[in-house]
């Protein structure tokens, strides 16, 4: 074999190995199961400013309303990013920090803004006047939906997130609806915004 043909099956190799290396990322970064996809948060949880939730909680399992009782599936919407708001309609002052955070987020997201979409979870039927006038002036572009309170509760109460009514946490859904992190208001928006870009740049966009 000349040097040549020695220098060509080397390159050749080495394109192989590379194809090889980016197919084995693929499945790395986009697991296709609850357990592999457990371990993909505890390998990027040295990175993290949000707290991983476990196990992952599957909003499909909530039976989700609009403010007008209509049923709200999540396979029928568009497949996207969310960070949900669970309160009780009151939205004291730790409630609309969250709101004002992840509006300025939102925002922050700049050309990926469209993949992200923000929720806020009414824990009951009415949401307060206050609270309307709040979302109807400030927050515009912001979904409601409710769900029962029992029925949340018993669904938050299988993770980790320290969620009691009174607390207020920001729930951030992958584009499989898993809720996989949770903000506090003691939360940073920068610190929010590196976990999310980071989260889209290695996501499947639609």
């Amino acid at each position: 074999m000349t040097d040549q043909q020695r220098k060509f099956n080397l390159q050749l190799w080495l394109m192989v190995g590379l194809l090889a290396g980016v197919i084995v990322a693929g499945f790395l970064l986009f697991p296709r199961t609850a357990e592999e996809r457990d371990a993909l948060l505890s390998r990027l949880g040295t990175t993290n400013h949000g707290t991983f939730i476990q196990p992952m909680l599957d909003i499909t399992q909530l039976p989700l309303e609009t403010v007008d009782a209509s049923p709200w599936q999540y396979d029928e919407q568009k497949i996207k990013w969310r960070i949900v708001l669970p309160d009780d309609g009151s939205c004291r002052q730790d409630c609309r920090q969250m709101l004002h955070l992840t509006r300025q987020l939102h925002i922050r997201l700049g050309k990926n803004t469209g993949r992200l979409e923000r929720i806020f979870l009414l824990l009951g039927t009415e949401l307060a006047p206050e609270t309307k006038e709040l979302l109807d002036k400030d927050h515009p572009y912001l979904k409601v939906l409710r769900v029962a309170p029992e029925a949340f509760e018993q669904w938050i109460g299988a993770a980790n997130t320290g969620w009691q009514a009174g607390v207020t946490r920001a729930l951030l859904l992958d584009q499989n609806g898993r809720a996989m992190m949770f903000y506090t208001p003691q939360s940073e928006g920068n610190d929010m915004l590196e976990d999310l870009n980071h989260l889209l740049k290695y996501s499947p966009a639609p």
